[in-house]
C-alpha cells in the first residue's frame, strides 16, 4: 500500500507547476500555537479545491452521510487513503492534541482507518495544510 500510495504523490507532484510541486504552508489556516501537541492527518481533494484551500481555507460540506441527519464539516483521516480514488493529498498539521479532535472522530467497526469530520473553522483556525510530497509510512 505505500508503494501505491507514494506513486499517487508522485504522480500529482507531476500534474502541478513547479511552484506547487513543493510543500506550501496555508495562510488561512493559521499558525500553530507554541507548545501544543501537532498532530497530522490527511484530506484528500481535487487540484482545483486544493488551491482553493491553500488560498482561502477549508470550507464545510454538509451531508447526511448514510445517517438520517445532516453533518457538517470536513473530511479527514489519519492515513492516506488510496481507496478514495486520485485526487490532491493535502497533509494537515493540527494544532491540537488527539483528546481534542476525538470529539470529531467518526469511529467504524473494523476500520483500520481513523476517520474525522472536523469544523472547518476549527481546521482553519488550528491548523496548517500543506500538498504532501510524500507518502508517511
Amino acid at each position: 500500500m505505500a508503494v501505491f500510495v507514494t506513486r499517487i504523490i508522485a504522480n500529482l507532484a507531476k500534474d502541478f507547476s513547479a511552484d506547487w510541486a513543493e510543500p506550501h504552508d496555508s495562510p488561512a489556516c493559521g499558525l500553530r500555537e507554541h507548545g501544543e501537541t501537532r498532530l497530522k492527518l490527511f484530506h484528500l481533494t481535487s487540484a482545483d479545491a486544493a488551491r482553493s484551500i491553500l488560498r482561502s481555507g477549508f470550507k464545510d460540506g454538509t451531508e447526511s452521510y448514510m445517517t438520517d441527519q445532516q453533518h457538517t464539516g470536513v473530511w479527514f483521516s489519519d492515513i492516506p487513503d488510496p481507496q478514495h480514488g486520485p485526487g490532491v493529498l493535502l497533509e494537515v498539521d493540527f494544532a491540537l492534541t488527539e483528546q481534542e479532535l476525538t470529539q470529531y472522530e467518526w469511529v467504524e467497526e473494523g476500520s483500520h482507518i481513523r476517520e474525522f469530520l472536523i469544523p472547518a473553522a476549527v481546521v482553519n483556525s488550528k491548523a496548517v495544510a500543506r500538498i504532501a510530497g510524500h507518502a508517511s509510512g
